[in-house]
């Protein structure tokens, strides 16, 4: 009796968030990590680019380095009016003084009053689904719904639904988020009375495994996903590529010099 009777008592406590994601698995969002091919694309075209600026930083030095040796030497007049670098000091502390001092921009305030609305809208918004993804070691992530009001230990009892015990082994899985690295350990009585929403994982949050197995947080270590998860899973969307647009930026390049004066050691050199 006693032992029905404790487990009753551990289904009561469960609530209704662990039989929501007991029941079903149909509302659990499985993503895939990208194909090992394309990170090694990835960085092969993020090594090429970089070998290509340093060639082309290289190559400016050098004209750089030409230029000036043909430059010829400055006059007496202009060589006094360069500013000393005391000058350049002073006069940067001032820009910087002017803008967060007494006499800043008003704009200033404007935007300060701005952010402090919206960060207080979004404390005090009620959000009726809280959406949590749960990364394992190789970039598998798994996602589902909760309310504000549901505790970490919803978030425990969702990924328990979703684990393959057998290739778990039994091993201890602690969730974290970072930076900066914060543990929400099962077993902190700290935090069994916190809401989602007091632990600042609303409106949505990405959060991290570390388990007490030091094999199963390696990143070749397999998701341990149950079969039925892992056949459902899908690849996840690319980041968005924040590439100029050569038409655009073509458009954009001045192509005349005439904005700008001509320094006099070039006049000399295209007169000789």
């Amino acid at each position: 009796m006693s032992s029905s009777s404790s487990s009753n008592n551990n289904s009561a406590e469960a609530g209704p968030s662990s039989a929501r994601h007991a029941e079903a698995n149909a509302a659990v969002r499985v993503f895939r990590p990208p194909p090992a091919s394309n990170s090694s694309t990835l960085s092969g075209s993020a090594s090429a680019s970089a070998s290509a600026s340093s060639s082309a930083s290289a190559s400016r030095s050098s004209a750089s380095a030409s230029a000036m040796a043909m430059a010829p030497a400055l006059d007496d007049e202009e060589e006094e009016l360069k500013p000393t670098p005391d000058e350049l000091k002073q006069a940067f502390r001032s820009t910087i003084s002017g803008r967060h001092g007494p006499d800043a921009p008003l704009l200033t305030r404007a935007l300060r009053e701005r952010e402090e609305q919206r960060l207080f809208s979004s404390r005090t918004k009620t959000w009726e689904n809280v959406r949590i993804r749960i990364r394992f070691s190789d970039r598998t992530m798994i996602e589902s719904t909760f309310t504000e009001h549901d505790t970490i230990e919803a978030v425990y009892r969702f990924l328990d639904s979703c684990l393959d015990t057998t290739a778990t082994k039994g091993s201890a899985v602690t969730i974290y988020t970072s930076p900066p690295k914060t543990e929400y350990s099962r077993s902190d009585p700290r935090l069994k009375a916190k809401t989602l929403r007091q632990l600042g994982l609303i409106p949505s949050a990405v959060v991290s495994l570390r388990w007490q197995d030091p094999q199963m947080n390696a990143n070749s270590f397999p998701a341990p996903l149950k079969p039925e998860l892992g056949a459902k899973a899908q690849d996840l969307p690319l980041p968005p590529s924040f590439e100029p647009n050569p038409t655009t930026a073509t458009a954009t390049t001045p192509t005349s010099s005439s904005s700008k004066p001509v320094p006099k050691w070039l006049k000399n050199i295209v007169k000789k």
